[in-house]
């Protein structure tokens, strides 16, 4: 039997993490390395999570409450709730399946006089074409907010050039994962330092926490494994319990209703060391190797 996921991260990568998290530190240098490396033009900014990044985000930018947001129909639960943490609420707007993008005249039969942003996520690997959503945000004034949180391959795409915010995400089960992580693109300068500020108020990340993570990941690769990973389906299938409950608790990065508190925090050194080393290192990386075997199923598949 075969894991329907194998993380995307080496036993190397585990051991620096592990090594990192007891030595690791210099927090301010490794962010800004981070930042520079992943976004020459000055606008990258590192956080805890992508999620994390967000809530810094709106709370610098502090809307007034009862904005609305064009969220897209199929998001991470999580970031409409960080909305509503923040007062604003979302709105969601159909995509088109063929495109995974908006139909023609979907956001303008969405948008109130209370629309300030329009949220779009990028699902399944694929990177949608922005354009005309970002000819309709600019004709009215709105704010263009990407999720690329399930777009990031390893290559310098780093969301559209126009966007205001782009969210990328370095959890556990993503491309490249530094088994926790986010980095923003946020093109308003004195936004971003605001976010710094706001970021420095809050408390960061314990090293045992990161750890902790550590050794979740070690263990979810050693699983991963056909022969350890059938003995354990079929003990968790024996004992009663369910087997996809399981795995998705294990790899959710901030489970529970409580989530917003352990969502505001700075990252730590070793977080910070780690995933200076998967964006170092693009080829170590599954990505490619992912990409060219889709390629092949889906032309082996026809119409």
């Amino acid at each position: 039997m075969y894991a329907r996921l194998s993380l995307d991260i080496g036993w190397s990568d585990l051991l620096y993490a592990a090594l990192a998290s007891a030595a690791a530190g210099g927090r301010a240098r490794r962010a800004a390395g981070i930042e520079a490396r992943f976004s020459p033009s000055g606008d990258a900014f590192a956080a805890l999570s992508a999620r994390s990044g967000f809530d810094l985000y709106l709370r610098a930018l502090a809307l007034p409450a009862g904005s609305d947001v064009l969220v897209s129909g199929l998001t991470i639960p999580h970031m409409v709730e960080i909305l509503g943490a923040h007062e604003l609420r979302a709105v969601p707007f159909a995509l088109d399946p063929e495109t995974l993008a908006p139909p023609p005249g979907e956001l303008e039969r969405r948008r109130t006089a209370r629309t300030r942003a329009v949220l779009f996520a990028h699902l399944f690997g694929q990177r949608a074409e922005l354009d005309p959503l970002l000819a309709f945000a600019r004709q009215r004034g709105l704010l263009v907010w990407e999720d690329c949180a399930q777009a990031y391959t390893g290559d310098a795409w780093r969301g559209h050039g126009e966007s205001d915010l782009a969210l990328f995400s370095f959890g556990l089960i993503k491309t490249a994962t530094a088994i926790q992580g986010g980095i923003l693109r946020v093109r308003d300068a004195p936004l971003r330092a605001r976010m710094h500020a706001l970021q420095a108020a809050w408390p960061v990340q314990p090293r045992a926490d990161f750890l902790r993570r550590v050794g979740k990941a070690a263990l979810l690769c050693a699983l991963s494994r056909p022969r350890l990973f059938t003995r354990f389906a079929l003990h968790v299938e024996g004992s009663g319990r369910d087997l996809d409950q399981i795995l998705h608790t294990a790899t959710r990065s901030f489970p529970g209703p409580d989530f917003l508190p352990r969502l505001r925090r700075a990252p730590s050194a070793p977080l910070l060391a780690l995933l200076a080393r998967r964006l170092a290192r693009p080829a170590a990386s599954d990505a490619e190797r992912r990409r060219i075997f889709g390629e092949e199923l889906l032309a082996g598949l026809g119409e």
